[in-house]
């Protein structure tokens, strides 16, 4: 076996001979051999990790269609300049095959880092039409090659950082007068005075009976006729019960509240729809539920078969009165669209009573 040792200068002029008789071979300092000082490649490219933000780079775990987004992923021991090819998925849960959004996507490596801006697109809502939930929970599978070699990971890699995807609600209000708590009237004491009405888009509705005759008439637009125009708007009712001498001429005395619901598109075009089939063929008005439908039940029954407004154990058909209805969308019914969908209910404006 041949010890291979460096020799300092110093000890150079001994000569071959000595080295040679100790089996040692001189090897000036300033070369090398694969044994001294050996160059490996140590580098093993990664896809290291990925995450969600808005254009100023704060993290994101939902946003909304039309909403420009970035994802933002990490490397290691890539070169600046390679392509990363990304395709973003909606994860439909552990026991389905998750839906392909889009493939479009590739992105440079820079400095082991790699950006990607886009805005989601509202047709990939479609996707998630037959979830549970409805809603689109986005990751990427990303890919690359490198010296024939292909990568491939899944970002972000825990399910709780998917980019969770809403649509722009469109937004209907209810409004509710209840009775005033001075008045003694036959009608006052059941709770069946006051109102209940629907706005939609700059829209007004609402149901009445013929004047005076409450038990059982032919049912009509209430407040809505009687505007001088006799088609009152959201503005118009919103001016009104923000004036004093306004709402008095109205007869509009008692508790008002606005309650906001916000809603699918979808929806909103199929709760429009009802109301103005209502206003062509009115039907029955009756406090007595058996001979007709009143203001109330008009409004409940038009957000129960047009929207998911109403929680499965609410009962919205015992809610008779402005009462009931005011009980019912405060404690046991929800939003349905956007980002706050699945949220309870709550006022929105309040107007005391005169």
């Amino acid at each position: 076996m041949q010890t291979i040792i460096t020799i300092s200068p110093a000890i150079q002029d001994y000569g071959t001979t000595f080295l040679k008789r100790w089996n040692v071979s001189w090897i000036p300092p300033e070369e090398k051999t694969p044994y001294q000082s050996k160059e490996t490649n140590d580098k093993k490219p990664e896809i290291q990790n990925g995450f969600w933000s808005n254009i100023k780079g704060e993290r994101l775990k939902e946003a909304t269609y039309g909403e420009k987004v970035k994802f933002t992923v990490n490397t290691k021991d890539i070169d600046d300049g390679t392509v990363l090819n990304f395709t973003l998925y909606d994860y439909d849960g552990n026991y389905n095959p998750d839906d392909e959004l889009s493939r479009s996507f590739s992105v440079k490596v820079k400095n082991n880092v790699a950006k990607l801006e886009f805005i989601p697109d509202v047709k990939w809502e479609e996707s998630a039409k037959y979830e549970i939930d409805k809603i689109v929970e986005a990751y990427f599978k990303i890919e690359t090659e490198i010296e024939g070699k292909k990568i491939t990971t899944q970002l972000p890699k825990k399910e709780g950082e998917y980019l969770k995807m809403y649509g722009n609600p469109e937004i209907i209000t209810v409004l509710i007068e209840l009775p005033h708590t001075d008045y003694e009237d036959k009608l006052n004491s059941k709770g069946l005075a006051g109102h209940s009405a629907m706005m939609i888009g700059t829209e007004f509705y609402d149901f009445g009976p013929q004047p005076g005759d409450p038990f059982l008439s032919d049912g009509r637009p209430w407040w809505d006729i009687m505007s001088k125009n006799g088609n009152l708007k959201r503005a118009d009712i919103v001016a009104i019960l923000g004036n004093l001498k306004e709402r008095k001429s109205w007869n509009i005395v008692g508790e008002v509240y606005l309650i906001d619901i916000e809603i699918s598109p979808k929806e909103k075009i199929k709760i429009e729809k009802w109301w103005i089939e209502k206003y062509a063929i009115p039907g029955n008005y009756s406090i007595i539920p058996l001979l007709g439908k009143q203001c109330t039940t008009n409004v409940i029954l038009s957000l129960s078969e047009c929207t998911d407004t109403f929680n499965y154990f609410s009962m919205p058909s015992m809610a008779q009165t402005p009462k009931g209805l005011f009980h019912l969308l405060t404690t046991s019914s929800k939003h349905t669209y956007g980002k706050n969908r699945k949220k309870q209910l709550s006022v929105t404006k309040k107007y005391n009573q005169i």
